[in-house]
């Protein structure tokens, strides 16, 4: 029995010294660099420097009918004991969020961050709100576009693994926008989208549509796009036929093969508001 015990004992002991051996010798250094975000509309990117438990933030936010852009974010992160969690605060202009998170390994981007819901925050004076959940992916560094001499050419290229969710009129739960997005000569795109609805009712049936997806050219829908000098941001606009074009604001992840894709927020140009969120990607 005694021995049983020990055994135990020593078992517990050398799964507590694992847990904790996950931390490096310098923990601040456990999520260390940039991180591109997605938590439903808010999206953008935080800054974790070595040495610190403080966030720097851009981000972007649908807010009050507006595509809202803040790069003065500021926050802070702690660390679990055994670095592969904790709880993240940004303390942004139109709102606090906070996040409780874990870090995992991932297949495609060598390890992300899961971001959950955590405290309510205030949203606005006397209101309240619940912080939602996202994901993080690592983010190209530097600051400053790698060798290019326009930082448009940073999107150069075709991306045909792009799913715009959510850009119905109004309601359509579970419809998207799929196909691809060919960027030509610097600052011109065309999109070739197709709408795809959910395959359970109920079908947007109403007369006038108010659950339609916009309207899709099959000779593609021409657009504009720019990026930001150091290219960690870019912004694009789509002019769909019908109702209205789009604007979204868009931030690179990059995986562990180097591949660079982008998360994307959007808003309509005119009218009553239709947001839109999704990725725009290469296979």
């Amino acid at each position: 029995m005694m021995k049983s015990i020990l055994l135990t004992i020593s078992l517990l002991s050398l799964a507590a010294t694992s847990a904790v051996a996950q931390c490096p010798a310098d923990p601040s250094t456990a999520i260390a660099g940039r991180w591109t975000f997605q938590a439903g509309t808010f999206i953008g990117q935080f800054i974790v420097t070595p040495g610190t438990n403080r966030l720097r933030v851009i981000s972007t936010n649908v807010v009050g009918g507006n595509l809202q852009e803040y790069d003065n974010g500021a926050g802070s992160y702690q660390l679990n004991a055994d670095c592969l969690g904790g709880q993240i605060f940004i303390n942004q202009a139109w709102s606090p969020i906070q996040w409780n998170f874990t870090v995992t390994p991932n297949a495609t981007f060598g390890r992300v961050i899961n971001l959950f819901t955590s405290e309510i925050v205030r949203t606005a004076p006397g209101v309240y709100g619940v912080a939602g959940a996202g994901t993080a992916w690592p983010a190209p560094m530097g600051s400053a576009c790698p060798g290019l001499a326009n930082p448009n050419q940073f999107l150069s290229g075709t991306y045909n693994a792009v799913t715009l969710s959510g850009v119905t009129v109004s309601g359509g739960v579970g419809s998207s926008l799929r196909g691809s997005i060919v960027i030509g000569a610097p600052g011109q795109l065309t999109a070739f989208l197709t709408p795809t609805y959910p395959a359970a009712p109920p079908f947007p049936t109403s007369n006038p549509p108010t659950q339609l997806l916009p309207t899709v050219s099959i000779g593609g829908d021409s657009g504009m796009y720019s990026v930001d000098g150091d290219c960690q941001r870019a912004r694009a606009a789509i002019y769909f036929a019908w109702p209205r074009s789009m604007c979204y604001i868009m931030y690179p992840r990059i995986s562990s093969m180097g591949v660079i894709s982008f998360v994307t927020t959007g808003l309509n140009l005119v009218g009553a508001p239709l947001t839109s969120t999704g990725t725009i990607a290469r296979p």
